[in-house]
């Protein structure tokens, strides 16, 4: 086990807090998308988000944790499946990004204020106006369109680029830890033949 706080301890502590709490907030998002999905009678923006958000959020919570346990291990062995753990998890949540930018920019070209059904948007998904209200709006107490069906997406979206990044980072600092591990085991071997062949001369 690794005694004390040593720098690279604090990056891991730290890139692995900021993970966890990404994951936290994803998961929060996913729950109030399902709230709103429970309260509304079509709820595409809330629908089509809620179960990755939610599924995203609970895997980087859990990588977080695994991650950081793994490392405490301090081994190299745990610090390999840590890499490899991280490696995987940037390249999913790489693609996950990638499907929510293609939802964001679909739903966007959906709602748009110039579009001519808007009328059936509105009907559809219980929203009035684009992203600002009309005056018959506030009567109806119905939130904008836009918040009502492009926010979920664009909220989500945001998460997404987050964790890839946050994501790659660790990644990028497990495998410049590993490398300097690896070497520095190297050097030590290589010492301590040096050693040796010292003492026998």
């Amino acid at each position: 086990m690794a005694t004390g706080f040593s720098n690279t301890t604090i990056l891991v502590i730290v890139l692995s807090s900021i993970t966890a709490t990404v994951g936290i907030f994803m998961v929060g998002h996913g729950c109030l998308c399902f709230y709103n999905q429970l309260t509304t009678t079509h709820p595409i923006g809330d629908y089509s988000v809620t179960g990755l958000s939610l599924i995203c959020g609970l895997v980087l919570v859990f990588i977080a944790f695994l991650v950081f346990y793994l490392y405490q291990i301090h081994v190299a062995s745990s610090f390999i499946i840590a890499f490899l753990i991280l490696f995987i998890a940037t390249i999913f949540m790489a693609s996950v990004t990638l499907v929510s930018f293609m939802d964001a920019y679909s739903v966007k070209a959906l709602v748009k204020e110039s579009t001519s059904k808007m009328m059936s948007l509105e009907y559809e998904f219980e929203c009035c106006g684009y992203k600002t209200q009309r005056e018959y709006c506030q009567k109806l107490k119905r939130p904008t369109c836009y918040s009502r069906i492009v926010n979920p997406f664009m909220t989500f979206r945001m998460f997404c680029m987050c964790a890839t990044f946050v994501l790659f980072v660790q990644s990028l600092t497990f495998g410049i830890f590993l490398c300097l591990w690896f070497d520095g085991i190297d050097k030590q071997g290589k010492d301590m033949l040096t050693f040796h062949i010292s003492r026998l001369d």
